[in-house]
């Protein structure tokens, strides 16, 4: 018995310790990184929590390219109603806005990442697709992958000299220390059973 308390004890110590941080971890919804092309330095990179009433700012200025992150067909929908293109059935999932910002700006460029977490998100794609597209302003859409998408090219962001990505509906890894302890619990386990035999 006195040999099993030990052990016993710190699995519980580990399980305790792993299980906090396990608590902190958050699914996140989307993430925005910038990356200066010549030195390769991440400028910007943040992240909205699923819901958050606000959006993703680099910058500010005027819009210029209109990006729709549209869902994969076939993919399933989450609690929230879907939000379409217009005239379309094509699941938007995130809207980001590019264009020049205002004089002085280090990097020259705006970039807002409208997430559908945002209860404003279904106005905000209409506007984009039903009130700036029509009149001149470059709109395109991507289809999410889930993984970092380079837009560099089709939001021209080279032009200012940045590497623009975007996750979208980013869903956190397991905690490392989390898989660890739940490892040595099981190394733990099995070394119990083992002297009993």
């Amino acid at each position: 018995m006195r040999r099993r308390v030990p052990i016993l004890l710190f699995t519980l110590g580990l399980a305790i310790a792993f299980a906090g941080r396990a608590g902190d971890a958050r699914a996140l919804s989307d993430r925005l990184v910038v990356t200066d092309i010549a030195s390769g330095s991440v400028v910007f990179d943040a992240s909205l929590d699923e819901g958050s009433e606000t959006d993703l700012f680099f910058q500010t200025g005027a819009t210029g390219v209109i990006v729709f992150l549209t869902e994969p067909a076939g993919e399933p929908q989450g609690s929230e109603a879907p939000v379409f293109l217009p005239g379309t059935n094509i699941v938007v999932s995130d809207v980001l806005y590019a264009g020049p910002a205002d004089a002085g700006s280090p990097y020259g460029l705006h970039l807002e990442l409208f997430s559908d977490g945002n209860p404003n998100f279904p106005s905000a794609v209409f506007a984009a697709a039903e009130e700036i597209c029509p009149f001149g302003t470059e709109c395109v859409s991507v289809e999410e992958t889930g993984e970092l998408q380079d837009l560099t090219s089709p939001i021209h962001s080279d032009d200012f000299g940045l590497k623009v990505e975007v996750q979208s509906d980013v869903v956190p890894e397991p905690d490392e220390p989390l898989l660890l302890g739940g490892g040595l619990a099981g190394l733990a386990a099995l070394r119990r059973r083992g002297t009993r035999r």
